[in-house]
């Protein structure tokens, strides 16, 4: 039998009115503290926390909006009220359904993003482990997902405020009881008391956002390092007319960064190396010197937030500092192989460095390997939280020929 206006409820269940209020307190603070994580300069403890609490309230919304479409379907609403206009009572349930479609598929697009991060593990409220959708760990679905994801949300936000607008039209200006039947209570003090500080509420955080948005500006990712700075780095080249100096080849050679983060541990290559290279393996102490530049921008650990995080000002600041630099001017020969004695410096910070090394030839290619343990926080990176141990593993893999 189909329901009459006159079957219907006069206000809305208390359960309803739970999860509405519930719900849309939830999906604002999860879009403006969205935007702060973005925007403000965390540190990467910070951000991790803030990542993960920014998971979790997903995960608490995508189940309470299924929860709450289950109850939409399973018990009855109020009838619109009387004076809407013919347009009005044909948008209102379009409305609410896009509003269904959003809270759902809004937290569905950011668990596929992140089910795309590799090594990246979501648990909610660092208790309950998730499981990650089977989909492609590559950039491209990534930045699919993540577009995904940004894009509904805004669109979300968008009609949250035509929501509001709508509502507050009701109250004002229609003067009927819409508003009102979403409230505790619709007689007395309640409304009186309820919706100017709901709409005082709302204004302020849209304040709020606005000034995050002047103050801070774009999201927290970096482009390329400036064309001068790169176009020095690149300068470093053979070095020509010593009978003991070697040509690099760039595309055998590399670096790689390993490292502990929250756990898991994490691993970045680095193929961008240029060097001038004098040595006498025999005579090392005689003929003897290295002058690296590691290229920071192709730095890849196969995380794109990751990466975002390492190339950040709380780490490498690849835009200002867009290489790290390695100096000696002194190798001694060792029972193992050779130590390379110099300086490495990143961000203008330089530390001394005892670099040990074996060199095995293939041919007329020396083929050198290198391992060293760097504390990273006398380097400033990534300040001294707990979430990522300060111990890094350095290692080098580089191959030269005889310069002609």
């Amino acid at each position: 039998m189909r329901m009459t206006d006159q079957m219907r409820p006069t206000s809305y269940h208390r359960v309803a009115k739970a999860l509405h209020w519930l719900i849309a307190a939830l999906i604002i603070a999860q879009f403006v503290g969205g935007k702060f994580m973005t925007h403000l300069g965390l540190g990467t403890d910070e951000k991790f926390f803030v990542y993960q609490m920014h998971k979790s309230f997903g995960f608490i919304i995508l189940g309470l909006s299924l929860y709450r479409l289950y109850w939409r379907l399973t018990h009855p609403v109020p009838a619109l009220p009387t004076g809407m206009s013919k347009a009005e009572k044909a948008i209102a349930p379009i409305t609410h359904w896009l509003f269904y479609g959003f809270m759902i598929t809004v937290p569905l697009t950011g668990w596929l993003y992140v089910s795309a991060q590799s090594g990246v593990d979501t648990k909610i409220f660092f208790l309950i482990p998730v499981f990650h959708f089977p989909v492609p760990e590559s950039d491209f679905w990534r930045g699919a997902f993540d577009n995904a994801h940004s894009a509904l949300a805004t669109a979300m936000i968008g009609l949250l405020v035509l929501h509001v607008a709508a509502a507050l039209k009701h109250h004002y200006m229609s003067r009927d009881e819409t508003f009102l039947r979403m409230l505790p209570a619709k007689e007395g003090a309640t409304g009186r008391i309820a919706i100017p500080a709901i709409t005082g509420a709302l204004v302020a955080v849209a304040a709020l956002y606005l000034v995050v948005m002047l103050v801070w500006g774009e999201d927290d990712h970096h482009g390329p390092a400036p064309t001068d700075e790169r176009t020095a780095m690149e300068q470093i080249g053979q070095t020509s007319g010593d009978p003991h100096a070697w040509s690099l080849l760039p595309e055998e050679s590399y670096v790689q960064l390993t490292g502990s983060a929250f756990g898991a541990e994490k691993t970045v290559h680095i193929d961008d190396v240029a060097a001038e290279i004098v040595l006498d393996l025999d005579h090392p102490e005689e003929a003897g010197a290295i002058r690296a530049r590691i290229g920071l921008a192709s730095l890849d650990s196969g995380e794109a937030i990751t990466n975002d995080e390492l190339k950040g000002s709380g780490w490498f600041s690849v835009a200002e500092y867009p290489a790290a630099m390695f100096v000696s001017d002194e190798i001694i020969a060792t029972a193992q192989g050779f130590v390379a004695k110099g300086m490495l410096t990143i961000r203008e910070v330089s530390q001394p460095i005892d670099l040990p090394f074996t060199v095995t030839m293939e041919g007329v290619t020396a083929v050198a390997s290198a391992e060293v343990v760097v504390d990273r926080t006398t380097f400033g990176l990534g300040g001294d939280g707990a979430g990522v141990t300060p111990q890094v593993t350095v290692t080098l893999h580089i191959e030269a020929e005889p310069a002609r």
